[in-house]
């Protein structure tokens, strides 16, 4: 019967300890590197760069859409060959356009 009081008790002590724990973390005194080191965004990169038409030729579609590093990537299929156009993230405006053919033998 001791045993099994003692049992209950400290399975009691590690909820109250764990509890505390919890609420310490989501109070935010727990902390995180994210927190403590804030990430450097310079005053020249836009925020919004508004609304950006990319042309496609008549008859494609867009097939995939990727985002590498501070660029997205658009497979744009249909009408010819496929073709990757790499989007700048910071500008919106299109930086490159590879024509994807088939090699010939």
């Amino acid at each position: 019967m001791k045993a099994l009081k003692f049992l209950v008790l400290s399975m009691g002590v590690v909820l109250i300890v764990g509890f505390g724990f919890l609420i310490w973390g989501l109070t935010g005194k727990g902390g995180s590197n994210s927190a403590k080191h804030p990430v450097n965004v310079s005053s020249d990169t836009p925020r919004d760069f508004g609304l950006v038409t990319v042309p496609l030729p008549v008859g494609t579609k867009v097939d995939q859409v990727l985002s590498v590093d501070n660029r997205i990537v658009v497979r744009v299929t249909g009408n010819g060959p496929d073709h990757l156009l790499v989007l700048d993230v910071n500008s919106g405006k299109v930086s490159g356009d590879i024509a994807l053919e088939a090699a010939h033998p």
